[in-house]
C-alpha cells in the first residue's frame, strides 16, 4: 500500500514538467497549486515506506544474522535513507552539471553536505548502540559476513562521516560527490546484507548468473538513459521566476465548485 501510493504521489508530482511542454496551463496551474501537499504526502509516504520495510525483516529473529537483526531496524533504515537521499542529490546534480551542461549547484549541495555529518553521526551511534546493547551475539563468527559488515559501517557510513566534516571535502564538487557515492555504497550494501546475505545459509551460498548480473545493469543502464532523455526533453532543470503566476483561475474553481455540489 506504501509503495502504491508513493508511486501515485510521484506520478502527479512530477506531472507538472509534462504539463508545461506540452502548454497544458490550467493542468499546470493545478498542479502548481497541489504542489506542496504533494510533497508533504510524499515525504509522509516514504517515511513510513522505508520504517515498515525495517520491520519487515523484524519477523526473521532465526533467520537473519545478529549483526544486522535488532529491535531498532526500522528507526536504522529510515535513518539511512536520508542520509542516502542527501546524497543521491548530491550525485544526481553533480552529474547532471558535469555531463548534461546543467547549472552547478554547488551553493546548495555545499548546505546539504553540511548537514549530513550530523545525519551520519546519529546513524552510527544508532548503529552502534544498537550493536552493543539491543543484539544478541555471537557477532563475528562468520569472516565473510564480518568483512560485508565492515565495509558496509567502515567504507560506507563512517569514512563518509569523516569525509563530510573537512571543509575542503564539503566545497570540492569532486570530493563531495566521491564520499557521497560511499554513502549510497554502504546503504546499497546495507540493504543487502538485511535482505540477502545475512539470512544465507552457509552450506549453500547463491551466486547470481552471468545472465542474472547483465539484466540487472541492463535495468540500471536503462534507468540512466530515461533520466537523460527526460531531462534533456522535458524543464526538468529549469528554474522558473517568482514573477510567474500559477495560481488556479478563478473560473475554474468555480467550475470545479458546480461539479461537486
Amino acid at each position: 500500500m506504501c509503495i502504491t501510493f508513493y508511486t501515485t504521489v510521484l506520478f502527479l508530482e512530477f506531472l507538472s514538467p509534462v504539463a508545461e511542454k506540452f502548454g497544458w496551463n490550467v493542468s499546470l496551474r493545478v498542479l502548481r497549486w497541489l504542489q506542496m501537499p504533494l510533497v508533504i504526502a510524499a515525504a509522509a509516504i516514504s517515511t513510513l515506506h522505508q520504517s515498515s520495510l525495517g520491520t519487515f525483516f523484524l519477523i526473521a529473529v532465526d533467520k537473519l544474522h545478529n549483526l544486522w537483526y535488532n529491535p531498532l531496524l526500522p528507526l536504522l533504515f529510515w535513518v539511512s535513507a536520508i542520509c542516502t537521499g542527501m546524497c543521491i542529490i548530491i550525485l544526481e546534480a553533480t552529474a547532471s552539471h558535469k555531463w548534461m551542461g546543467e547549472p552547478n549547484e554547488g551553493e546548495l549541495l555545499e548546505t546539504l553536505a553540511k548537514i549530513l555529518p550530523w545525519v551520519l553521526g546519529f546513524y552510527l551511534i544508532l548503529r552502534g548502540y544498537s550493536l552493543l546493547f539491543l543484539a544478541e551475539g555471537p557477532f563475528f563468527d562468520r569472516p565473510a559476513l564480518t568483512i560485508s559488515f565492515l565495509l558496509e559501517v567502515g567504507l560506507g557510513f563512517l569514512l563518509p562521516f569523516l569525509m563530510f566534516t573537512r571543509k575542503s571535502v564539503r566545497e570540492s564538487d569532486s570530493k563531495r560527490a566521491k564520499a557521497s557515492g560511499l554513502v549510497v555504497f554502504g546503504l546499497v550494501l546495507n540493504r543487502f546484507n538485511v535482505s540477502m546475505f545475512g539470512m544465507m545459509n552457509p552450506s549453500n551460498i547463491y551466486f547470481p548468473s552471468i545472465i542474472e548480473t547483465l539484466v540487472t545493469l541492463g535495468i540500471i543502464a536503462a534507468h540512466i538513459l530515461f533520466f537523460v532523455l527526460i531531462g534533456k526533453y522535458f524543464p526538468i532543470f529549469e528554474h522558473h521566476p517568482e514573477t510567474v503566476d500559477y495560481s488556479i483561475p478563478a473560473p475554474f474553481l468555480k467550475t470545479a465548485g458546480r461539479d461537486v455540489s
